[in-house]
Formats: C-alpha cells, structure tokens, sequence
C-alpha cells in the first residue's frame, strides 16, 4: 500500500459521521495488485479523482490510486501492491486509524470488529483520545 502511517505513538480514532451513498462498487469482491501486474485501466472518479477504476485479468474491479501505475493507453503496470477491501461501518461506529492516503483522501482503518479496509476521510471526525 502506498500510504502515510499515522503519527507515532497512540492509534488515531476516528468517528464515523455518514456513511457510504449506496454504490456498486461497495459490493465489488476486493483485488489486491501486485507490483508488475497489468491491469485494464478504466475511468477516473469524479468523486475522488486521484483514483481509477482498474479491472484485472481474472476480471476483477477495483479503484486504485492512480500514482501505484505507469499507464500505457488503456493498460497500467502496478508500481506498487495494494488492497481495495473497503469498510462500511455505522454512523458513531469508531474506527482506528492505521495509514492515510491523504492524497486520495482514505483511511486504512481497523474496525471494533477487527476488519481492516478503506474508508473516506471525509466522513469521519477524530474522537478525543
């Protein structure tokens, strides 16, 4: 994962303040390129624009930021790995924060469950410590 650690020290704790608008892609099975992968390269979302909508070849789907490619027409060699499990925790569900994706505005985050995926940024708010 191409990611910014949180800040050394204790975990940051994130609140859940939206949640998800319903999609497809909330369903999509996760895909985990690796570093050398091709992948069919496809549009780029209008919603967080430094990401990609990328399809493997066993036909998996996925977004992935898209700095990890080098883009050749419509096909993109994976730079570096990466995972694209998303969470979908209530409002008020707490969530720690393990790396930030600050460009694409994401969070790797453990839920109180211990399931760990990417959640926008832009739906939670850091809870008092």
């Amino acid at each position: 994962m191409t990611t910014e650690s949180p800040s050394e020290g204790r975990p940051r704790r994130v609140r859940v303040i939206a949640r998800l608008p319903p999609s497809n892609w909330i369903s999509w099975p996760p895909i985990q390129p690796r570093p050398g992968e091709r992948l069919q390269v496809g549009e780029r979302s209008a919603e967080w624009p430094a990401y990609v909508a990328v399809t493997t070849v066993d036909e998996g789907t996925g977004w992935v930021p898209a700095r990890i490619l080098r883009v050749e027409g419509d096909t993109g060699t994976v730079l570096t790995e990466y995972d694209t499990t998303s969470l979908d925790p209530e409002v008020g569900e707490e969530l720690e924060v393990l790396a930030d994706d600050t460009e694409g505005r994401w969070l790797w985050c453990r839920d109180v469950r211990g399931r760990e995926g990417w959640f926008p940024a832009d739906f939670v708010e850091t809870t008092k410590q």
